[in-house]
């Protein structure tokens, strides 16, 4: 009888447990991240951009375990400043209206939700841009933001000799970092040739070791270029941390610098693609750059064919 009572009590402990993390996990947000600010400057003069368009898209994954179909989810968009400063607020997605996002089809017949992971929402693909100027994430010369100690894991590559033969692989490496910058574009090609021959693992960035580095890019008291005395920032496999770049994709103060295109073959190709699923209702000011861009490109080809046949005349 005493065995039985426990029992009991055990499954309606159990349940209870049960239903507090369920509820646990109803309540917590599918996605929150932000906010943003920064600002965006001339590569070259170092003097703000006016007018430039900031957009963030989130797109929304569902992963059906043979394919992911991806959708946009939300869009944000506004213009720098006369001081080139922006913000974006702060995004969070309850997840309380997902029951009646469109969910995967496989022809034309409704993936069973058994068989669907997520939905999940991605961090913001972010699209900085103003004609005339190359455009992030394409072909920004430089890249700045804060970040504070983090620990990095990745992925190294070593070689070793076994029976006489060199044999190569991976092996899973971690790097602590202290407080600092962390820079990447086109302006740091130096600095990562100088450091590409002394690592054992890809990078994309590089990071600047700094004390109180939020406060002085946001006062500009900091290098605006690649610092020579900087260090490689690991690329990270899927799965492993990557605490360090936090700042570009979930929140923080950035600086952005955009270099002029130097000729018209050069602007052409600086005009960003249209996000996947966006109308130009949800980011108006980039569709109205893109295709004021396009409009101009024509008028300058036909221009060009013009002034070709009048020489081929003479």
């Amino acid at each position: 009888m005493k065995l039985r009572i426990f029992t009991y009590l055990f499954l309606i402990v159990l349940t209870a447990f049960m239903y507090c993390i369920a509820f646990a996990e109803e309540q917590k947000p599918l996605y929150q991240a932000g906010p943003w600010s920064g600002k965006v400057i001339d590569a070259d003069t170092k003097l703000p951009v006016e007018g430039a368009v900031v957009s963030f898209v989130w797109y929304r994954d569902y992963d059906t375990r043979f394919t992911v179909m991806s959708s946009l989810h939300e869009a944000k968009e506004v213009l720098t400043g006369k001081d080139g400063y922006f913000e974006i607020s702060a995004y969070t997605e309850t997840g309380e209206n997902k029951k009646s996002w469109p969910k995967p089809q496989l022809q034309g017949i409704e993936t069973p939700d058994f068989f669907i992971i997520g939905p999940v929402i991605r961090d913001p693909e972010i699209i900085i841009y103003k004609p005339g100027y190359n455009y992030f994430p394409m072909k920004p010369a430089f890249t700045i933001f804060a970040t504070k100690p983090a620990v990095v894991e990745y992925q190294e590559f070593y070689t070793k000799i076994v029976k006489g033969e060199t044999i190569g692989g991976t092996q899973k490496g971690t790097m602590d970092f202290p407080e600092g910058l962390v820079y990447s574009g086109t302006m740091c090609a130096p600095a990562f040739e100088r450091l590409i021959e002394k690592t054992d693992y890809k990078f994309q960035s590089v990071f600047y070791k700094m004390d109180n580095a939020k406060e002085r890019l946001r006062k500009f008291d900091v290098p605006l270029g690649c610092p020579k005395k900087a260090e490689a920032v690991p690329v990270v496999i899927q799965g492993y941390k990557y605490e360090i770049e936090d700042a570009m994709k979930t929140g923080g103060f950035m600086v952005i610098g955009l270099s002029k295109t130097a000729s018209e073959e050069e602007r052409f190709k600086a005009i960003p693609k249209e996000p996947n699923d966006a109308a130009p209702d949800r980011l108006p000011n980039l569709f109205r750059f893109i295709n004021a861009e396009k409009e101009r490109m024509k008028v300058v080809k036909e221009d060009m064919e013009k002034k070709k046949l009048q020489e081929q005349k003479k």
